[in-house]
């Protein structure tokens, strides 16, 4: 087995140094987009959220409280089709539907939908 602190191979030495600067380079410059973009979405005055394959809340944005009067927690533990007593989406991905807030009141909502696929690997 070789020894990577020996003087035999400093040139693979060098170059697993300079690799590893390049990826700790590019994983904080991936953590400044991320919190920019988290801060965006965040601080939106729409409300943003995603769904999972089985219609759970994975993650909703502030205003998806303050327009519905619903926590964060509440959001989350419940089903988002139970805000809506009629809903009917055709295979559109733009849509209106009425929800209804948590003090009984209706709000109108103009829906966007885009499929986000994560792919592991």
């Amino acid at each position: 087995m070789t020894d990577i602190t020996s003087n035999e191979h400093p040139d693979s030495l060098e170059s697993a140094r300079r690799r590893i600067a390049e990826l700790e380079q590019a994983n904080a410059v991936l953590t400044a987009r991320e919190s920019r973009y988290r801060d965006l979405v965040e601080n939106a005055r729409d409300m943003i959220w995603t769904l999972d394959m089985a219609g759970n809340v994975t993650f909703l944005n502030s205003a998806c409280e303050a327009i519905t009067g619903y926590s964060k927690p509440e959001w989350l533990a419940g089903d988002l089709l139970a805000l809506s007593r009629k809903w009917e989406p055709e295979k559109s991905t733009h849509f209106e539907i009425r929800i209804f807030a948590k003090d009984g009141r209706a709000v109108d909502l103009e829906v966007s939908t885009a499929e986000i696929r994560l792919y592991a690997g």
